[in-house]
């Protein structure tokens, strides 16, 4: 449906409204496609280049700056979570033309809250210790715990801010008029499945720490992998690169969530979040038998495990129970010609489904 907004009547009626996608609005979509297309090929490949041609020999210290060490594992889980706000934001602000403004207060939280989680999983879970808790920079962060701690922390704050009058949009799918809130999950389907272009990025540090490696293989394979990753030769003996094998899997991952999902016409507000578990529950529970004995723990396939049925059951229920509880869902959202993202009054198109 290919309509100039401005010349739309506020007076049309809701079946009209009925049918139209964010996918219509082409310029936008393919911005949308473009810059976070090219930012999702070409930031891990360079990150994969850089890791393969430059960083061949092993140094954990990036640079230092007096008496601080900048390790490189902390310069990768950088870039990952900019990788990932960057990529989340381009989509809320050219595909859903939601604000972004409650996204920004929520990375002033949630970074650190990720750090904090992703520390006390490894210490519960993993093989850190507490006794040097604080130690961040000697290693010890599980993703997992990161993700969790964030997530309960989102699902707080988004409720919370998005009440706020300033967030709320016009809905031209009633007569007349209402101003209504903005769904906490559309900002669900923009920022969970950017968590893993993070992922992606941030096993790259653990390599440099030469961490996340499987069992010792040998033969021609083992030759390929330490000509590409030296680093996975420890002790005499060369290992699987979990590392690897998890981060170009998460590329596959992303490709079909954060992309590919937009495209499936029976797909329902918060769909998109929701997949996330279930992919990152697969995928753990698929490399953890790759993994020295040492380095498998029972409660990490017990939580594998909960992120896959955590993920089967949200949307089962999404498309059950959830959807009924519910008026519209953030369907389709485009914005006036004559506005700018810094007006408050935005233009929002539900779908009742």
């Amino acid at each position: 449906m290919d309509r100039d907004l401005a010349q739309i009547n506020i007076n049309e009626t809701e079946s009209n409204v009925i049918g139209f996608s964010i996918l219509d609005d082409h310029h936008s979509t393919w911005n949308w496609l473009i810059v976070t297309g090219l930012t999702v090929i070409l930031l891990p490949l360079s990150i994969f280049l850089i890791n393969v041609l430059v960083l061949r020999n092993y140094n954990v210290i990036a640079f230092s700056i007096g008496e601080l060490d900048v390790a490189w594992y902390g310069i990768f889980i950088f870039i990952g979570f900019m990788a990932a706000i960057f990529i989340s934001c381009i989509k809320m602000w050219k595909l859903y033309k939601i604000s972004i403004d409650p996204f920004y207060w929520f990375c002033l939280m949630g970074i650190p809250t990720a750090i904090l989680g992703a520390r006390l999983w490894s210490c519960a879970l993993g093989d850190a210790s507490w006794s040097n808790f604080w130690a961040f920079r000697d290693g010890g962060l599980a993703i997992e715990g990161g993700v969790v701690l964030t997530v309960l922390l989102a699902c707080w704050w988004f409720p919370f801010i998005l009440k706020y009058p300033k967030y709320q949009v016009r809905d031209f799918s009633t007569k007349p008029n209402k101003v209504r809130q903005v769904s906490f999950l559309a900002y669900v389907d923009a920022i969970v499945p950017a968590i893993l272009i993070g992922q992606i990025i941030g096993r790259y540090g653990n390599y440099q720490n030469e961490e996340l490696y499987g069992r010792a293989i040998d033969g021609s394979y083992a030759n390929f992998i330490e000509h590409l990753f030296p680093l996975m030769r420890i002790d005499g003996s060369v290992y699987q690169p979990l590392f690897f094998y998890e981060s170009t899997l998460n590329w596959w991952g992303l490709i079909l969530i954060f992309f590919v999902g937009e495209f499936i016409p029976k797909k329902k507000i918060g769909d998109l979040g929701f997949a996330y578990f279930i992919w990152y529950g697969i995928l753990r529970l698929s490399l953890e038998p790759l993994r020295q004995s040492q380095f498998t723990f029972i409660l990490t396939y017990v939580m594998s495990a909960l992120y896959l049925v955590v993920g089967i059951v949200l949307i089962v229920l999404n498309h059950t129970v959830l959807y009924r509880f519910r008026k519209y869902s953030l369907v389709q959202t485009i914005k006036n010609k004559k506005m700018t993202l810094k007006n408050d009054d935005q233009i929002l198109y539900y779908l009742g489904r």
